[in-house]
């Protein structure tokens, strides 16, 4: 069946394609085979999105440049044009949405789906042994993601997430709800399916049946105690089927809830003293121009668009991680990530520094490149010309505000040299920090 063929049998019988989850998550199943549908998908979704572009920048010079007589028809009419393509738009955006961007985040309390879900995933799976991990995975950070990339080079890397109640117990409550944190896992590289609400337990042989897993993936630190006393891993230890991983130093989910604390406002502090309460994308360097004339000379032949997106991604979530993958559709994505210094006076400090923001960043699917040290200025002709860049992602709140009073992107804004993309609601770094500060509070007082 062709490309075209299958697409629209996709939209017919969407059943066919997804499995439909009781809370209507986030889970796809898309098998490979419509690898073709998905790259359609894409392509028609970067031309209508051009299109979308040309008839916004349309509508700033007719304003700007028609006749008074005529300007308000003109743009009345580009208007009503302008609304039937950002229609079609969104239908092709929510289509992608449901597409392969992220792993597939399978739920271990929906029993009902389990069944299909596996014979899902063993028709997608390819001649590799199936690995397993598992954890909490709260705030997913570097170290985390390192983890998943040594795994998921054994093979096809299921990664379970354990949920809210079950985590209740377990060292101290998460700071983010378990939907978050699969979604979060599900947006890093080397991770094949998300297990989430997987059982905090034992794992057993009659669990890895289950799930048709081969191998367990467990930190070094395990194998440092007797068997007999390993309540988490004995079977696949005793049973041979586990390998040990070393695990990251200097980074934990622990050591940034204390930074988020540390970092917490004068005036969450003051409150809380009235209670008498003690407080793997390569990375270039924009600062080192061996790394500039590197990327430059990397670039014989472009067979697509080099995209570019810039912030400070300071403990990367769920709402960064969609951003990169809507701009990876329309092109290869270079993420620049602003420096420690530049970053301190705008908004805040940020908990992480631009190492870590970096690495963290180069961890997520869709990301081609990262630029750490990016320029905090206004994106220039002569920037986009240094590192090859043929389209800026711009979010959409900056085209509610006219184009000379924008000082980030007014450039790419005027030459239409922008695709502009919209936020995910919910969630921000500022949200994370202030849930870091006040569990580590709450958890102060109750010591």
């Amino acid at each position: 069946m062709g490309a075209g063929a299958s697409a629209t049998a996709k939209r017919n019988n969407p059943d066919k394609y997804l499995v439909d989850a009781v809370a209507k998550e986030f889970i796809v199943t898309a098998s490979l085979e419509d690898d073709n549908d998905i790259e359609l998908l894409q392509k028609e979704l970067a031309a209508k999105d051009h299109q979308l572009q040309a008839l916004r920048l349309e509508i700033e010079r007719s304003i700007q440049l028609a006749p008074i007589s005529h300007a308000d028809v003109q743009a009345q009419v580009l208007q009503e044009e302008l609304a039937a393509k950002d229609e079609q738009l969104q239908a092709l955006r929510l289509e992608m949405d449901r597409s392969i961007q992220l792993a597939p985040v399978l739920d271990a309390d929906q029993k009902s789906h389990v069944q299909t879900d596996i014979e899902i995933l063993a028709g997608t799976r390819e001649r590799k042994l199936t690995i397993y991990c598992n954890g909490v995975y709260d705030m997913c950070h570097i170290g985390h993601q390192a983890f998943f990339q040594k795994a998921g080079a054994q093979g096809n890397l299921i990664v379970g997430v354990h949920g809210d109640e079950a985590c209740k117990g377990y060292k101290r409550p998460p700071i983010m709800s378990a939907d978050e944190r699969a979604r979060q896992v599900a947006g890093c590289k080397g991770v094949w399916k998300v297990l989430k609400n997987a059982p905090l337990e034992t794992i057993t042989a009659d669990f890895m049946k289950e799930y048709d897993i081969d191998v367990v993936a467990l930190g070094e630190e395990y194998l440092q105690k007797d068997v007999k006393d390993d309540k988490w891993y004995a079977y696949p230890r005793e049973s041979g089927r586990m390998i040990g991983l070393a695990r990251t130093d200097g980074i934990s989910t622990s050591d940034l809830i204390k930074r988020c604390a540390e970092s917490v406002s004068d005036n969450l502090l003051s409150e809380k003293e009235l209670l008498q309460v003690d407080p793997i994308a390569p990375i270039l360097d924009a600062d080192l121009d061996a790394d500039t004339q590197q990327h430059r000379d990397s670039i014989k032949r472009k067979e697509n668009p080099i995209v570019y997106c810039n912030g400070v991604y300071d403990m990367c979530h769920i709402g960064h991680q969609a951003l990169f993958n809507k701009a990876s559709a329309h092109g290869k994505l270079i993420v620049g990530v602003h420096g420690d210094v530049a970053c301190s006076g705008y908004k805040r400090p940020p908990i992480m520094s631009a190492d870590e923001r970096a690495r963290q960043v180069a961890g997520c699917k869709g990301v081609w490149k990262v630029l750490k040290n990016a320029p905090l200025v206004s994106v220039t002709p002569e920037f986009m010309e240094t590192y090859k860049i043929d389209l800026v992602v711009v979010g959409e709140e900056y085209l509610q505000k006219d184009v000379n009073d924008d000082k980030w992107y007014k450039y790419p804004r005027e030459s239409g040299k922008f695709v502009s993309l919209p936020r995910t609601d919910g969630i921000s770094t500022s949200d994370l920090i202030q849930r870091c500060a006040l569990q580590w509070i709450d958890g102060l007082e109750t010591s």
